[in-house]
């Protein structure tokens, strides 16, 4: 959590509101609870009654969705409770149900949510669900299993974590306001080194411009 990282959050929805003339939203989507604290700590300007708030939601203000039912009817708050909720009893049900509610869905959302999914499991929760549908253990097959199944279960996991790692690339240079090219996003995008990728995630979040993402590459 770079320190100064929360002082610029007033800039992004000043510009923001500037640019497009409505009312704007910080919204801070937080991975566990102690960013969610961190992140809910008010941003004083100086100026009199000014205190810039940002709208924070951590794990706690994320319900668990851990039927599949729940999660066809609402896919991104499965999403959200894959990622809030994945870790403890019932995380195996829950990232279960947001994975196969991505499936189901449109191609390319299907992948972003999938990756978003995957790429925020621990080690252990996807050696699991490997080990699981590698045995599967799951009665009847679903079509998720058969989607899964039919693809390769190993070269289906990584396709959707690098597509993940890839897309959060992107997401923390746009979200600091970096432009990101359509040639560098193809070549962030088209990058099947996780390690790579993973630099690139540590780098966005410094860069002064997209193009030294690259620079450090031997």
């Amino acid at each position: 959590m770079p320190p100064r990282k929360r002082q610029t959050w007033p800039l992004y929805v000043t510009s923001v509101h500037a640019e497009l003339r409505c009312p704007t939203v910080l919204l801070v989507v937080a991975p566990d609870e102690r960013i969610a604290k961190w992140a809910r700590r008010p941003v004083v300007l100086g100026h009199p009654g000014l205190r810039f708030e940002p709208v924070v939601i951590g794990p706690l203000d994320v319900p668990r969705i851990d039927t599949r039912a729940a999660a066809r009817a609402d896919p991104e708050l499965a999403v959200l409770s894959s990622m809030a909720h994945s870790e403890g009893e019932g995380g195996f049900d829950t990232v279960l149900a947001a994975i196969h509610a991505a499936l189901r869905i449109d191609g390319e959302r299907s992948k972003y949510y999938t990756g978003f999914i995957l790429s925020a499991l621990s080690d252990a929760m996807r050696a699991r669900l490997e080990e699981e549908m590698r045995l599967g253990r799951f009665g009847e097959p679903t079509d998720l299993e058969k989607r899964i199944e039919a693809r390769g279960l190993e070269k289906g996991l990584e396709e959707g974590l690098l597509k993940g790692r890839a897309q959060a690339v992107i997401d923390v240079l746009e979200s600091r306001g970096l432009p990101v090219s359509a040639e560098s996003r193809e070549r962030i995008l088209a990058c099947t080194d996780e390690t790579m990728l993973l630099a690139w995630i540590a780098r966005a979040v410094t860069v002064e411009a997209v193009d030294a993402l690259f620079t450090a590459e031997s």
